[in-house]
């Protein structure tokens, strides 16, 4: 399962915006919920046994302050 941002269209169209929900979404909390731990948290939309996977790449914690801070800057301090 993925989550896919158009990001042609306000407001996702705007990084901050897109990095705001990475942030907001506790990923670990749903897998537990939904895949009682048997699935794997992406950090790309290459699986990692797919050539050009970043191993390197971080991952985003789930902190949802940062994530207001993001939309405010963006202009969407009101949610």
């Amino acid at each position: 399962s993925y989550w896919a941002f158009n990001t042609r269209r306000p407001p996702l169209n705007d990084a901050r915006v897109r990095q705001a929900l990475n942030y907001a979404v506790n990923r670990a909390a749903i897998l537990d919920a939904v895949y009682f731990g048997a699935a794997e948290q992406a950090k790309s939309p290459v699986p990692p046994l797919v050539p050009g996977h970043d191993h390197l790449l971080q991952d985003f914690r789930h902190d949802p302050d940062r994530a207001r801070e993001l939309l405010r800057e963006a202009g969407y301090g009101n949610g």
